[in-house]
């Protein structure tokens, strides 16, 4: 049986891992400190190199 202890755990880590973020994209968004363009190449960018560097560094 899991505790309830574990799971209130597994929800705090689901709201600070999830909510906050997105809610910190829409506050910077709202504030003019955060524009969607550049955001959108570091998110394309992270993902590429993420996703190829593995396959060629194969040690």
């Amino acid at each position: 049986m899991i505790s309830t202890l574990s799971i209130a755990g597994m929800v705090t880590q689901l709201v600070m891992s999830l909510f906050v973020p997105l809610g910190l994209l829409i506050y910077f968004h709202k504030r003019k400190w955060l524009s969607w363009k550049p955001l959108g190449i570091g998110v394309l960018l992270f993902y590429y190199f993420r996703r190829y560097s593995k396959k060629r560094c194969m040690w």
